[in-house]
């Protein structure tokens, strides 16, 4: 009905640093790359409050970028989008 049984195991160390393709978030959702970046970031653990310090700029300026990359992922939530980025985009 349904073909064969399939599994796949993929295997990470949750202490190691996972490197995110920013190029490619770019490619399939259509975000700038400081979009990209902020999706990157907050998957690697990374808050709003200390981006906007790193980079300078308000928590109402990460907050915008958020809701724009929000929009392009269809995700309605952080959590929602850093599994989304983990998922597919994030090599070990």
């Amino acid at each position: 009905r349904c073909g064969p049984a399939r599994a796949a195991i993929f295997i990470a160390a949750p202490d190691e640093a996972r490197s995110v393709d920013g190029h490619a978030l770019m490619t399939a959702f259509g975000l700038t790359a400081r979009e990209a970046e902020v999706a990157s970031r907050l998957a690697s653990g990374a808050t709003i409050g200390s981006l906007a310090a790193e980079w300078g700029v308000s928590v109402n300026t990460l907050r915008g970028y958020l809701k724009a990359v929000f929009g392009k992922t269809g995700t309605c939530r952080q959590a929602d989008l850093v599994r989304l980025v983990m998922q597919g985009f994030a090599a070990a």
